[in-house]
């Protein structure tokens, strides 16, 4: 009893100092999600205006030096091919800059004022450029290289002055940036240099009293070890909720496809409702997914009452036909395999009867099936098969289920009955379905279950005995 009450008390303190370690490690987490954004938001905005804005206004900086340039090639021009050339330069110069001026406008952060000088003095300066090229046309050529040396230098030497202003602006923008940067990388690396040791000690301190605790308890959890694993045997409540959730996901599957299929119907408007006959179909269509519905919620409570009683010796046994049980757990599983494209085929020897626990034979067969069923998508079989025969041998009628999915590998085929032991993944195998048919039958029905491979895949032998009254 002393032993129990300091295991109690040592779980609660697990529990309070790992709330404090995951406490802390998910402040650090935060913090250090946090910091990482505002780091990736200062790198977005040294790129969207530093670089972008440098960029593009020393492009238009260049251009401003080349539309200069062949501003004087037409002045100095001595035929037509050359004034046309030096003006198709100008030309494609413009549409240049003011596609700069357009990128730049979006992403400056300064004072838009200052994109609307440099368009304004570049728009006055066309206007200059305009005027000595129509002179030059008119053969004026010294009165427009006058021009362009007073007023066309004096508003090139304006549109520098406000070009290098941006330029300035975000060289300046660019140098706020890093610093910020900087600073928050400081102190991101100051606040997790303190967070890292006090996290650390408090692991280790967890380790340390956990030890304490586990050599303070050994001799008293060494004594009791015996008693918890037979009363764990006896009830088995772990194991119950464990099989009757692995008995329920197949149904509960199946009813939540039916449902999202009536809304998803209903939602897209499938059926006309304003026509009689198209209303007659959509309450067809209503009532037979609730009726299919109702079978899976009815096997739901029947799972749920038979496994209530599931070790108790006193259960109900049914005098059967043999073909009864199949039937019905066929019936639960029909539409899944029909949308799969399973190609299911039956053939029984006999029609005959015996005596059995049905509800769990049925859950046996289901086990069976729905592995096999899983198998057939892990290993994606292009045309899945199963088949079930049922043959009489003396006084021993043998139910075989078989499937063309690739086998069970000869390594691990003799571990499959074992508790826990599953080859699917941990989300869609527990190991609990083949353990609990072999419970089912071999303790309650004492009869034979086994796994064979054969060419395509593998075998299912169930063996069950026949008194005399029954062959």
């Amino acid at each position: 009893m002393q032993g129990i009450v300091i295991t109690k008390h040592i779980k609660k303190m697990i529990l309070a100092s790992f709330g404090i370690t995951i406490v802390l490690v998910l402040g650090l987490g935060l913090f250090s999600i946090v910091k990482m954004v505002e780091l990736a938001k200062q790198t977005e905005k040294l790129y969207k205006h530093p670089f972008s804005v440098t960029s593009s206004t020393k492009n238009i900086q260049l251009n401003f030096i080349s539309m200069h340039r062949y501003m004087k090639d037409i002045l100095l021009s001595n035929n037509d091919e050359q004034f046309q050339k030096a003006l198709k330069e100008i030309n494609i110069s413009e549409v240049t800059i003011n596609r700069e001026l357009n990128f730049i406008i979006d992403r400056y952060l300064g004072d838009k004022k200052d994109i609307q000088k440099v368009q304004n003095a570049f728009f006055e300066w066309k206007i200059i450029r305009e005027k000595c090229i129509k002179l030059v046309q008119e053969g004026k050529r010294d009165e427009a290289a006058c021009i362009t040396r007073n007023e066309g230098e004096e508003h090139i030497k304006h549109l520098g002055e406000h070009v290098s202003y941006l330029i300035d602006f975000a060289h300046n923008k660019a140098d706020y940036f890093l610093k910020s940067s900087y600073d928050t990388m400081y102190n991101s690396v100051y606040v997790i240099a303190l967070l890292l040791p006090t996290i650390i000690i408090v692991i280790i301190t967890i380790m340390v009293f956990l030890l304490k605790g586990m050599l303070h308890v050994h001799t008293h959890l060494e004594e009791q070890k015996e008693i918890l694993i037979m009363q764990s045997r006896m009830a088995q409540m772990g194991e119950m909720i464990s099989i009757i959730a692995h008995q329920w996901k197949q149904p509960l599957s199946v009813i939540s496809a039916i449902a999202i299929n009536i809304r998803l119907k209903l939602e897209m408007e499938h059926f006309n409702l304003s026509q009689k006959k198209e209303q007659e179909k959509c309450v067809k269509f209503i009532i037979d997914g609730t009726e299919e519905i109702d079978t899976h919620m009815i096997n739901l409570v029947t799972t749920l009452n038979d496994f209530r009683n599931f070790f108790k010796p006193n259960k109900a046994s049914v005098y059967v036909s043999i073909i009864q049980p199949i039937n019905k757990a066929l019936t639960l599983i029909n539409s899944s395999f029909a949308s799969d494209g399973i190609e299911l085929t039956q053939h029984y020897d006999r029609d005959i009867n015996i005596t059995l626990y049905e509800n769990e034979f049925i859950q046996v067969i289901l086990n069976i099936l729905n592995n096999a069923h899983d198998n057939f998508k892990e290993k994606h079989i292009k045309y899945p098969k199963i088949s079930i025969d049922t043959k009489i041998d003396g006084n021993i009628i043998i139910l075989s289920i078989c499937d063309n999915g690739g086998g069970i590998s000869e390594d691990i085929i003799d571990q499959i009955f074992d508790p826990y032991f599953s080859t699917k993944n941990e989300e869609n195998g527990t190991g609990i379905g083949l353990y609990m048919s072999k419970i089912i039958i071999e303790d309650h029905h004492h009869g034979i279950i086994k796994a064979i491979n054969n060419n395509e895949g593998v075998c299912f032998i169930l063996e069950l005995k026949l008194n005399k009254l029954q062959i």
